[in-house]
């Protein structure tokens, strides 16, 4: 078992359990469902912002009513590997836990595509279409900006679960 202290406990803090299965990005990983979409969930509070996939970033902006804006730029992923992403606003914020998820960078080069998201200074009577394909894999990797609000990140692998304490 390896645990982290991220923080002091705070009142009103709940522990998010998650299954712990392999690796996702060399990494270890958990699992979740956001929505409908099984996911692969990574902590690093060494990244600053919280990062979706292009695959569930297009899902969570169907869900939750989401709206892509700014340019794309650089964020690192792993290993001091950068990917461009862009920021994606949801309407109706997601819960994730005892974490609330409202502006999040989306992958938008590689590993699957997030152009079928709107833009928020699109038309309102635009039609966005796109081809069928095979969706990409879905990954999270929370980042300072929403670890900040927790006190404990527990891998524990003989129980085979991660543990999330958050306010």
């Amino acid at each position: 078992m390896v645990g982290f202290v991220l923080g002091p406990p705070s009142a009103g803090e709940r522990t998010m359990s998650l299954p712990l299965e392999g690796l996702h990005s060399g990494l270890s990983a958990g699992t979740a469902m956001l929505g409908s979409v099984r996911t692969a969930v990574r902590f690093d509070p060494l990244t600053p912002r919280t990062i979706t996939s292009a695959a569930l970033g297009v899902a969570l902006a169907r869900a939750h009513r989401g709206t892509m804006s700014g340019e794309s730029r650089p964020a690192l992923i792993a290993f001091g590997v950068s990917r461009p992403v862009r920021t994606l606003t949801l309407a109706e914020p997601a819960a994730f836990g005892p974490l609330v998820l409202s502006r999040i960078a989306v992958r938008v080069g590689d590993g699957g595509a997030a152009n079928t998201i709107r833009e928020a200074d699109a038309d309102p009577d635009e039609v966005l279409a796109a081809a069928k394909g095979k969706p990409g894999r879905a990954g999270l990797l929370i980042g300072r900006d929403l670890l900040g609000r927790c006190s404990s990140l527990v891998f524990d692998k003989p129980a085979k679960v991660v543990r999330l304490t958050c306010a």
